[in-house]
Formats: C-alpha cells, structure tokens, sequence
C-alpha cells in the first residue's frame, strides 16, 4: 500500500533581458492523501499524462515517503546522540582491535628474540659459562 496525493502543475515561463526561463509550480492537492494498492499506484503513475488541461497544466501523483528524517527537535537530538554513540563504540573497536595488534607483533618479536638467544647458546655454550 501507498499514501499517494495528485496535484495540479502548471508551468510558467519568464521572459526577461535575453532570458528565458520557466518553472513548474504544484499547485496544490486536487485530492487527499490515499492508500492506494501498488498497482493502482502503477497504473496511476504510467496513465496520468493522459488528463490534461487546456492551458497546459498537468496532473502528477505524489507518493509520501516515509524516510526516516527525523521531524522534531526531540528526534533530532536522539538520532544525532545514536550516531554520537555509533561512533564512540566504533573508535573502542578500532583501538580495541589496534591494541590486540600490537600486543601480538609485541610477543612475535619477543618469541623471535628468545629462539635467537637460544640458538646463540645452543651454539655457543662457552659465552653461558663466562657470563656466570
């Protein structure tokens, strides 16, 4: 189902000092806002060019759209503290994720300078005697 409306459009065209330009105006609804099925909405939407008016105007079908943009101060301030906390936690993440790694090249190299020390003991036993 669609909440759709149909409104009157006329245009107008300025000629000025080397211009020209026009716009198109809505009118205003010529109905109320109607659920309709989708393929009345369809059919609506592909057949309406063929009303027309004598001086020009044309009737366009509007549907209205839900989409999600926050209509009062009170909801704009929820969605903007939403996305605030959106990305507190995702930085967390980040840094979360940053620190693991470098805790794990941490331990890499650690592991990488422990096998060295050992094959230079295991392959210089006498610098272990002198040391102690």
């Amino acid at each position: 189902m669609r909440l759709v409306k149909i409104f009157r459009v006329f245009d107008q065209i300025y000629y000025g000092d080397n211009e020209s330009f026009s716009r198109s105006i809505l009118q205003g609804g010529i109905s109320n806002w109607e659920e309709i099925s989708d393929e009345d909405f369809e059919f609506i939407k592909n057949n309406i060019s063929r009303l027309s008016f004598k001086n020009g105007d044309q009737l366009v079908v509007v549907e209205k759209i839900d989409n999600g943009v926050p209509k009062t101060i009170a909801e704009i301030k929820d969605s903007i503290n939403e996305e605030i906390a959106k990305n507190i936690a995702r930085e967390a993440e980040l840094k979360h994720k940053r620190e693991e790694a470098a805790a794990r090249r941490a331990m890499k190299k650690l592991e990488k300078d422990r096998n060295a020390l050992e094959r230079l003991i295991k392959e210089n036993p006498d610098l272990v005697r002198d040391l102690t």
